[in-house]
């Protein structure tokens, strides 16, 4: 029988004849336990409803197995699914190993939302031992009851189908997709993300697996977006973006593909602004983009919207507030990056944004970042005062929040109160999750804030500090050496100046510093010179 037989559409055909003509209708079979029988999640109760299937008016099983089973596809056809499954209920009352009807009666369950039964009646249809004889039939189970796995977030399970539904048929284009999708699915649940071995090799293997997908189906829009968010996992962003351009292409600039493209343009955003000499351009342009597509997938969703805490969860689902906020966050960096009136537009885009999440959301990690995005909205527009309440409302949602300690404490900097300033800086310099981790801009800002306070040494400790963390943290070793410049150590200001040219060559301060530097060196020199020979005479 094949494959296209057994598939998840309305018109099951099982080819009966030909199985009864090799096999005698029998009650006995492989399985023990009593098919389940009851109400429509079940199949048959009651004498009315067939009760064994052999009422005492039933004379020749092998007509009711034929009966039945073709009542059962005219009922499926229907979409009569509670009727067809009393149905088939009925044929596996006569026999027990007749695999199609198990597959039959999985469908049904799956169509009446009961996947757990769908899940077992397919585990049934792949050993009964009738099987083999349905061409198709072994493989589509796999993939049916993959997807049931895939849906109930049982992720190791269904991985573990699509491999079996591949290694049987690897020329099957839906094989391979859900087997890429599942493959990445089980990494982001995983406890290491991805980070270790097994999880850097489930990637590549569903990298493979997609690829080969659409290679067979190349018209497939979710398995671009599938293969897009591997590459966008593993920082292949360039080539992620290709995929997801290509998936919003074909699945709209509503869908999930648009939320994810976004988030790329934003990646590859980031990564460009931390390089020392990163285009400026391509920064923006990035952003605009990724603004753009957050905006096709924002329009299109539905806010407020809440999963039950049993319910299955996706980890690729983007939820409608988690997006709007990434929207609000991408708004504020664009603005960062712009001069002129559109940034105030800007920025108070992002506060409507997060002032809608603030609104309607409960989830106080989303709170969280919600507040903290409005916080930076308003001190770029130079509301310090409603920066400082907005990161202290963050901080109590999100206590460990290192972030919003840091960007506070700049915020009192600029009020000139340095007490709490440097109280700020403190607890952002390490994250409570990881105390051994040290936070570079934290031991910055508390050097910049000794210095304001002209306490030079302590500021020199600080930045010391930073460069420990990061050897290569400019702004450090440009603060230390006009540390030491006002303590008269200019030798030493000179070496910093020299550090930060060796990682930047065309950094114009450190430039500028090192010629005020060599100059007073110059002239220290001469002065000491000066002196000794006025002391000692000529030798």
């Amino acid at each position: 029988m094949k494959l296209a037989t057994f598939r998840f559409n309305l018109s099951v055909c099982f080819a009966v004849t030909l199985f009864l003509a090799a096999h005698s209708v029998s009650a006995q079979g492989i399985f023990d336990d009593p098919v389940d029988s009851g109400d429509a999640s079940g199949g048959l109760e009651g004498s009315e409803s067939g009760g064994s299937g052999l009422g005492s008016d039933v004379l020749d099983p092998q007509a009711e197995f034929e009966r039945a089973n073709t009542a059962a596809e005219a009922l499926m056809s229907e979409q009569k699914w509670s009727e067809a499954l009393a149905e088939f209920n009925k044929v596996l009352a006569l026999d027990r190993t007749f695999a199609p009807a198990h597959f039959g009666r999985a469908q049904c369950f799956q169509q009446l939302g009961a996947p757990d039964d769908a899940i077992e009646a397919y585990s049934r249809a792949i050993v009964s031992p009738s099987a083999s004889r349905y061409e198709g039939l072994v493989t589509q189970s796999h993939l049916e009851r993959g997807k049931l796995y895939l849906d109930t977030a049982r992720f190791r399970e269904a991985a573990d189908d699509f491999a079996q539904a591949v290694a049987q048929d690897p020329t099957n284009p839906e094989n391979l997709f859900q087997q890429g999708k599942a493959l990445l699915r089980l990494v982001m649940t995983s406890p290491s993300q991805g980070t270790d071995q097994a999880g850097q090799r489930s990637l590549i293997l569903a990298i493979g697996s997609l690829d080969r997908a659409i290679e067979l189906d190349a018209n497939n829009g979710e398995a671009y977006l599938e293969r897009g968010r591997v590459l966008s996992r593993i920082r292949e962003t360039e080539f992620a973006i290709e995929d997801l351009e290509k998936a919003v292409a074909m699945t709209g600039p509503a869908s999930a593909a648009a939320a994810d493209l976004g988030l790329a343009y934003s990646q590859r955003a980031n990564v460009e602004s931390s390089k020392i000499d990163g285009d400026s351009q391509k920064i923006v342009d990035d952003l605009r983009a990724a603004v753009k597509s957050m905006n096709g997938f924002v329009k299109a969703a539905k806010l407020g919207e809440k999963q039950k805490s049993w319910e299955p969860g996706d980890p690729t689902e983007v939820r409608a507030e988690s997006m709007l906020i990434s929207r609000a966050e991408t708004m504020i960096a664009l603005a960062n990056e712009l001069v002129g009136e559109e940034t105030k537009g800007l920025y108070e885009q992002a506060i409507r944004d997060t002032t809608t999440i603030i609104d309607q959301s409960s989830d106080p990690l989303e709170l969280a970042r919600a507040h903290f995005a409005r916080a930076h909205a308003y001190r770029m527009l130079d509301d310090l005062d409603q920066a400082i309440a907005e990161y202290t409302t963050a901080l109590k949602f999100f206590p460990t929040y290192t972030e919003a300690y840091l960007r506070r404490g700049i915020c009192f900097f600029h009020r000139q109160e340095y007490d709490k300033a440097l109280q700020d800086f403190s607890a952002a310099s390490t994250d409570p999750r990881n105390p051994y981790q040290f936070e570079p801009r934290a031991s910055l800002w508390e050097g910049l804030t000794h210095s304001q306070r002209g306490d030079q040494l302590d500021a020199i400790r600080a930045y010391s500090r930073a460069i420990r963390v990061s050897d290569s943290f400019i702004p450090a070793y440009l603060n230390r050496g006009l540390a030491y410049m006002n303590m008269g150590r200019n030798d030493r200001a000179v070496s910093d100046f020299n550090n930060v040219l060796r990682r930047d060559q065309n950094n114009e301060q450190a430039k500028t510093y090192r010629t005020q530097a060599l100059e007073r060196v110059d002239n220290e020199t001469r002065d000491a010179e000066s002196t000794y020979g006025s002391n000692v005479g000529p030798l």
